[in-house]
């Protein structure tokens, strides 16, 4: 018995609805490279399958991210849109990249916390002020 393989398809709407964004964010995202560009029906609508709805799902993840330092958000971005590209094993590589520098920025927020909480649980002496390079020559920073 040979059987026919069939995947889901879904209209902009449809997708819109499943992922919780509203169609233009849908039309945005694939503008933006985030999500494979869907094949076309003859009048030219968008037909999106399971693949897409994955690819919004990660995309959605990465743009939740609130981390801006060492160009991360950038970083996650390049993931989405390699992965958008089906080039997973270079997508694969700058994801551990990205994992790697946010493992490396959650330590200097520990430090950063430590640092604070010794300087706030100290008393401050009355009436000295320091300059900002007299703060960041004392603090190390």
């Amino acid at each position: 018995m040979n059987q026919k393989q069939t995947t889901a398809t879904y209209s902009t709407s449809q997708i819109a609805k499943i992922i919780g964004l509203h169609p233009n964010t849908v039309r945005m995202y694939e503008e933006w490279g985030l999500i494979q560009k869907p094949e076309r029906k003859a009048n030219g609508y968008r037909i999106f399958n399971d693949m897409h709805i994955k690819q919004f799902q990660l995309a959605r993840k990465a743009l939740q991210i609130e981390i801006m330092q060492s160009g991360l958000r950038e970083r996650i971005i390049a993931v989405v849109k390699l992965s958008a590209e089906y080039r997973f094993d270079e997508a694969i590589e700058l994801a551990e990249e990205y994992i790697r520098i946010a493992q490396q920025e959650t330590e200097n927020a520990r430090e950063a916390v430590k640092l604070c909480e010794i300087l706030f649980c100290q008393p401050m002496p009355e009436g000295i002020v320091y300059t900002r390079a007299q703060a960041e020559r004392l603090s190390g920073v």
